[in-house]
């Protein structure tokens, strides 16, 4: 894991021991208020609703911390400090990895994505990257 505050390459423990920034997020959604005060930001991965392939699941990671799987017509948020992020959509066909910032002009992100079929099995599509 890498600490959003300094960089830090972190193996383990709730805080950064380069420069004390709280490492755990919590996974409920915040407010406005909590939002820009405590440096947090969300992203929220959104799954579009179809028939094919509406049982495999996607597993997501964001900064190389599994956060869910998501299947069909599922919304999973995250919170997040500020900082640059890594979404990796991972499934037996293909992995995809999206980038995304988060800041004061854009705390929210919501990813959505829906299930192509490969040679084997589905993988993921990003479909759109929106700022909320």
């Amino acid at each position: 894991m890498q600490c959003n505050k300094c960089g830090t390459f972190v193996q383990d423990g709730a805080f950064c021991p380069a420069c004390g920034n709280q490492l755990n997020t919590m996974n409920q959604p915040m407010n406005n208020n909590q939002v820009n005060q405590n440096n947090v930001g969300t992203i929220t991965v959104f799954r579009i609703k179809q028939f094919k392939g509406a049982l495999i699941p996607f597993h997501v990671y964001i900064d190389n911390v599994y956060i869910g799987d998501v299947k069909s017509e599922v919304t999973l948020p995250y919170n997040v400090y500020y900082g640059h992020h890594q979404v990796v959509f991972k499934s037996t066909e293909k992995d995809v990895i999206q980038e995304v910032d988060i800041n004061e002009f854009t705390p929210r992100v919501t990813i959505t994505v829906e299930a192509k079929f490969g040679l084997i099995a589905a993988k993921p599509s990003i479909i759109s990257v929106t700022n909320n």
